[in-house]
């Protein structure tokens, strides 16, 4: 399932799991104040609190004056045990 969060005028969208009903973000909107004070960054880590996930930023679109989309990629636990064993790996 595919949707949008919040009101109909929000523009992060999201998936659904109808089996586990759990979200993921597939973009989320920032204005410039939110991106100042987040850091974000393509290839930087974005974490949702709420539904205890962390997504890696793919890109950055500006679409307007005050206006962000910020692309998500979902971090797979395999992926984050494999990125961090890599990087002690070469410590």
């Amino acid at each position: 399932m595919r949707g949008y969060t919040g009101p109909t005028d929000e523009t992060d969208q999201y998936f659904s799991c109808d089996d586990c009903n759990k979200v993921t973000f597939e973009l989320v909107a920032k204005s410039a104040r939110e991106m100042r004070l987040g850091r974000f960054r393509a290839g930087g880590i974005y974490q949702d609190r709420v539904h205890h996930t962390r997504y890696q930023v793919s890109r950055i679109l500006k679409v307007g004056l005050n206006e962000y989309l910020v692309y998500l990629k979902p971090i797979v636990a395999n992926e984050l045990a494999t990125s961090s064993a890599g990087s002690s790996a070469s410590l």
